[in-house]
């Protein structure tokens, strides 16, 4: 989900993201996820994110490694850091219990509810809706 932070530090939604993990994405390690979280989530919203400061939280841990050291990186991982890095932003841990919006979508979208569904179509018409205006 991407928020704006007001002057007066009311938190604001301003869209939801999600993308199924195709068959080979499936099979990658947990660093290998979450960055290609970040990316994809990058991508989608750069219009929006670009020439911003901007705060990534996740609840996976081993992405933050990426950002903190210079590990040994293969072709893909050094691709997408290079990608990512070119925004000025944090990448901040935050547990999963606590990242309770998330947490509430990724486990309600899995079975149908009509009123969820409902909240869910709203904020997938007003994320396209914004990326036509773009």
């Amino acid at each position: 989900m991407l928020f704006l932070t007001t002057d007066d530090n009311k938190v604001l939604p301003l869209g939801f993201f999600s993308k199924a993990l195709s068959q080979t994405q499936c099979c990658y390690a947990a660093l290998d996820m979450g960055l290609l979280a970040v990316e994809q989530s990058i991508l989608f919203y750069h219009h929006l994110l670009d020439c911003n400061t901007f705060t990534v939280y996740t609840d996976h841990k081993p992405p933050l490694t990426l950002f903190k050291a210079k590990p040994t990186l293969n072709k893909i991982r050094r691709r997408r850091l290079q990608f990512v890095s070119q925004f000025e932003m944090q990448v901040k841990h935050i547990a999963g219990v606590h990242n309770e919006i998330a947490e509430y979508l990724s486990r309600v979208l899995l079975k149908y509810d009509p009123e969820i569904h409902q909240v869910y179509e709203a904020l997938m018409s007003a994320t396209q809706v914004a990326t036509l205006l773009q």
